[in-house]
């Protein structure tokens, strides 16, 4: 069965399983399930509600520490230059400094 649901993805991990989350506005939310079964759908009501699960907010509420390198990449995103970049370049560039 297959539904085509908003802001949902689905990604195949390096195992071969497939997984589902929830992605928008730089939120990425694992969605428990396959698609259709009761978790999935409360899993993506809470989503699309703006409901963050406990264990899967944790990295999103930290605060960073003042003159820390996290501090530094942050303050990057939020300049122009890199905020004129393709989206596709600032994905990558997400992805490697992220990393630190």
């Amino acid at each position: 069965m297959s539904i085509s649901l908003p802001y949902v993805t689905k990604d195949r991990d390096r195992n071969g399983n497939v997984r589902l989350y929830y992605r928008r506005n730089g939120q990425k939310l694992r969605l428990r399930g396959p698609v259709g079964s009761p978790e999935f759908i409360t899993d993506y009501q809470l989503a699309m509600a703006g409901h963050v699960p406990k264990d899967q907010g944790k990295a999103k509420l930290e605060t960073t520490k003042r003159g820390s390198i996290r501090e530094l990449i942050e303050h990057y995103y939020q300049c122009a230059s890199f905020r004129t970049l393709a989206h596709q370049t600032q994905h990558v560039r997400r992805q490697i400094l992220d990393r630190f």
